[in-house]
Formats: C-alpha cells, structure tokens, sequence
C-alpha cells in the first residue's frame, strides 16, 4: 500500500509517497496508518494555507504602513533594490 501526497511550494511540486508494505502490518492496520497519515497531511495543508493567508495580509498591511509613514516615494526605492 503506498500513500502519496503532494507538497506544493512556490516553484516546487514534489511528488513523494510512503510504502507501508514493507512494515508487515495487518491490512486493517495499514488502512488506518494510510488514513491517519492522509488526515495529517491535510490538516498540515489547511494549517499552512491560513499562515499564508495571514502572511499575505501583514505583508500587504505593511505595505499600507509604510506608504502612510514615507510616503508613496519609498515604494520606488524599495522595488528598485
């Protein structure tokens, strides 16, 4: 039994995968594990989605920030380095 998932990231897409074969588990057992594992992987999935999210806010919020602060000016140095 193999579990595969995808790990996405901005430029790399992995394609990696577990073999549960090899462990000598009952087959029930290896369902489980294979649930279990695929749970996991999309709650860690879900979980980094939302820190994405909220990272792309703050950036954006920042952003905002500093305008208000140094004016629309800064933002020309800034991109330009």
């Amino acid at each position: 039994m193999r579990v595969l998932w995808y790990n996405n990231t901005d430029e790399t897409h992995a394609k990696q995968s577990i073999e549960l074969d090899h462990l000598n588990l009952a087959p029930a057992v290896k369902t489980e594990v294979s649930n279990l594992i695929q749970s996991l992987l999309t709650q860690s999935t879900n979980e980094l989605k939302l820190l994405e999210a909220k990272n792309q806010a703050l950036t954006l919020e920042l952003g905002h920030l500093r305008r208000i602060r140094y004016g629309v000016k800064s933002k020309h140095c800034h991109s330009r380095s």
